[in-house]
């Protein structure tokens, strides 16, 4: 776990190294209690070590980000968005 100073001298979100390496996703074949959605069972692997938050952004957080720095979503900049279904 580590945190990093922002340069207003506040602190950014705590972080979580989650390492390279394989884990297996979904159910296992004997268990009785899975959905179908999550078999099967199959390798994951992370080529690269990567951070992540270790608690959800709230609203707040986002908005307190938003007026900091002037952020603007691909969405807002372009008047339009995307789905995907």
């Amino acid at each position: 776990v580590f945190v990093e100073i922002l340069a207003d001298g506040g602190l950014a979100p705590e972080m979580v190294v989650v390492p390279r390496g394989v884990f297996a996703m979904g159910a296992a074949d004997d268990d009785a209690d899975a959905k179908p959605q999550e078999r099967p069972r199959r390798p994951v692997r992370f080529l690269r070590g990567f951070a992540m938050g270790r608690s959800e952004v709230t609203v707040g957080d986002f908005r307190r980000f938003v007026e900091a720095t002037g952020y603007q979503a691909v969405a807002s900049r372009s008047g339009s968005s995307t789905v995907y279904d």
